[in-house]
């Protein structure tokens, strides 16, 4: 049984009988009744499940339905049941709704006899609509900082009296990535190059970018925090651009060291498209191609076929 479906609902023969007779409630301008006794034209008693009766201004016209909530097929031998009831009883229709199908001989029979036979059944995912009735997303928010960042240089004093060591105030900011006392120089020809703290920066987004597209679902989707604690270097010693220019030095950056901290956030998110609906079920003809969706919102009395 499918456990995202509404099958369950109509599990013993007495709800599935209610449920197809208020679908037939639902034409307007008909009786309908369920569980039905008669007396036919030989003086025998016969049981209906529902019996339809649609009166016109000069006419009347019965239907006599069967609803079978079987572990098995229908075979032929019931619909030769219904079809002796019709004629018995003097209907103009009959219809047997099941939920298992119908043997071969009991479609060509029906067929025959001008019986319609319909399967009911849950929907499938794709006439839900692709991944289903049930869409679960989880949900990932990375997030990283650099701390405790080292740099692994050497210094060229330009004033007499250098400083015993040089402190750099610097953030991962668009203001200090475009702050030009923090680009890189050429150390062969002098010439302006990219921005330190923009390289860091750019560090930054490619681990979040590896971040989010190594690291799947984790722990079963369960809404969590996973922290990751990593020393990080970035190797500056074969490029061109790796002179900082202070004030009272210029400074040979090598190796940017630091030790990454991230965070992964992960929320899952559910969404039941039929967590409003009452039911909805394909019915689904076996004696002609036709198939109808039959579905009803919890707020209202009718369902909506189509």
């Amino acid at each position: 049984m499918n456990a995202s479906g509404f099958m369950h609902k109509y599990y013993d023969w007495a709800a599935f009988e209610i449920f197809i007779k208020e679908l037939y409630e639902e034409d307007g301008n008909v009786v309908v009744e369920r569980d039905v006794t008669e007396t036919d034209r030989y003086g025998a008693k016969r049981q209906t499940d529902v019996k339809i009766t649609h009166r016109a201004r000069f006419s009347t016209f019965i239907t006599l339905v069967e609803c079978k909530r079987w572990k098995d097929p229908i075979s032929r031998d019931r619909v030769d049941v219904l079809a002796s009831s019709i004629e018995a009883l003097g209907a103009n229709k009959g219809a047997i709704f099941t939920t298992t199908g119908f043997e071969a001989g009991a479609i060509a029979y029906a067929k025959g006899k001008g019986i319609d036979l319909f399967l009911v059944r849950d929907l499938t995912a794709a006439e839900w609509g692709l991944p289903g009735r049930e869409i679960v997303l989880h949900l990932h928010v990375n997030s990283a900082v650099f701390v405790n960042i080292k740099f692994d240089a050497v210094a060229i004093p330009l004033i007499k009296k250098p400083p015993t060591s040089l402190e750099l105030h610097a953030s991962l900011s668009k203001e200090m990535a475009l702050d030009p006392d923090l680009d890189l120089f050429s150390i062969e020809t002098g010439r302006r190059g990219p921005n330190l703290v923009g390289i860091l920066a750019d560090a930054h987004e490619a681990i979040l970018h590896h971040l989010g597209k190594s690291v799947g679902v984790l722990e079963n989707g369960d809404d969590m925090i996973l922290e990751i604690i990593a020393p990080c270097e970035i190797d500056l010693s074969q490029t061109e651009f790796r002179q900082l220019r202070l004030d009272s030095a210029a400074v040979e950056v090598n190796k940017i060291g630091f030790a990454l901290c991230a965070h992964i956030h992960q929320a899952t998110i559910k969404i039941d498209r039929g967590i409003d609906l009452d039911f909805a079920l394909m019915i689904e003809s076996h004696v002609s191609d036709k198939r109808m969706v039959a579905r009803r919102k919890t707020t209202l009395l009718k369902s909506h076929l189509k």
